[in-house]
């Protein structure tokens, strides 16, 4: 199988956003590089409408683009050449298990990303780490919306909650996620696979949503069905543009918004219920 390879040159301010729109399709790795980033697709998966999308974006942030076929890679290879651990203050470090162990925090991650989208070093779940530290997790019940990795779901309980759910529609994600959470000993995590239907509980303290903006939007209703009175749900993966239009949905719903965060163009927004 051969994959079609996008040597993608843009501004470092772009970089990220960037990535994490290519992300919502389905390529398999990513690569980043001084003048941008590689992303890598199988040529089967290569549609018209993944291409139009590509497009899209381009004309809402620049880049230019070569395209060409290459041989089936050694992914592991390619992240274990990039992914560098990422250190959160005193509060969190993330780090791949072939890395050396980390001191001087409070919360060491082991995350071993594969295919699955987040290690922290992108600004949504590096916000939504961040606002975790301010949050009471002790005996709560979490939702990990968009699991990933996993990373969420995973410092939720080494910050003391004792029922974390972690849900992705993606089931290389929650493969890989089930992994890392072996990887840091939880105990406490259940994974599942599928869409927010899946998950039939209505009664959930906090609900950590990192995904992006039309799934948000989307979702907010079953979101707000799914937190308990009072409860607390982080959202990130909203482009600093799309702040507005998010929130006017996010009050629609009957939340309350208590506190927004911006990082390298995008926001994280804590809001209760």
């Amino acid at each position: 199988m051969n994959y079609t390879k996008f040597t993608v040159k843009t501004t470092e301010q772009h970089r990220e956003i960037l990535i994490a729109m290519f992300s919502q399709h389905p390529f398999e790795a990513f690569e980043e590089t001084d003048m941008g980033f590689y992303a890598y697709i199988p040529d089967a998966e290569m549609t018209p409408a993944i291409a139009a999308a590509l497009e899209e974006y381009r004309q809402r942030f620049p880049y230019e683009a070569i395209r060409e076929s290459v041989p089936v890679q050694n992914w592991n290879q390619v992240w274990e050449a990039s992914f560098q651990p990422i250190v959160i203050g005193d509060f969190c470090a993330v780090r791949a298990s072939f890395h050396q162990v980390m001191t001087g925090v409070t919360h060491e991650i082991v995350i071993d990303p594969k295919m699955a989208f987040g290690t922290g070093h992108h600004e949504t779940t590096y916000m939504v780490i961040t606002a975790m530290q301010d949050l009471d997790f002790t005996a709560k019940k979490v939702l990990d919306y968009g699991c990933g990795t996993g990373i969420l779901a995973i410092l939720a309980e080494k910050l003391g909650a004792d029922n974390v759910d972690a849900l992705d529609i993606d089931p290389a994600a929650t493969e890989n996620a089930a992994e890392n959470t072996k990887l840091n000993n939880t105990n406490n995590i259940h994974i599942h696979q599928g869409t927010l239907n899946t998950i039939t509980e209505n009664d959930y303290d906090v609900i950590l949503a990192n995904i992006n903006r039309n799934v948000i939007i989307e979702s907010l209703p079953a979101l707000h069905r799914h937190l308990k009175s009072g409860g607390i749900l982080v959202i990130s993966g909203i482009l600093t543009k799309d702040r507005t239009l998010v929130e006017g949905h996010i009050k629609e719903c009957g939340f309350d918004i208590q506190e927004v965060n911006s990082r390298g163009g995008w926001v994280c927004i804590l809001v209760h219920s």
